[in-house]
């Protein structure tokens, strides 16, 4: 899983870099599911404390995915499909 955001420092707030950074790259155990997927996500999202910071989830897997992302994407954000 990999966060991309705009940093824009104090300094130089007109002066904008797209930042990306992998957060997580952990071994799934078991079928790649849209639930365990969606599980890990949650999971990550609530690790770092980016409940309510999350825009946009893009996944090629999010039309598979059930509870509990979909659930939290509905209540939090919103989703893009590729």
């Amino acid at each position: 899983m990999s966060i991309q955001y705009i940093h824009a420092s104090t300094d130089a707030p007109y002066e904008w870099s797209l930042e990306s950074h992998l957060l997580a790259f952990n071994r799934t155990v078991g079928r790649h599911t849209g639930k365990n997927i969606g599980e890990e996500l949650v999971t990550v999202i609530r690790k770092f404390g980016f409940e309510d910071k999350v825009l946009n989830l893009i996944s090629a897997y999010i039309l598979k995915l059930t509870t509990p992302l979909t659930a939290w994407v509905a209540h939090r954000g919103q989703c893009s499909c590729q």
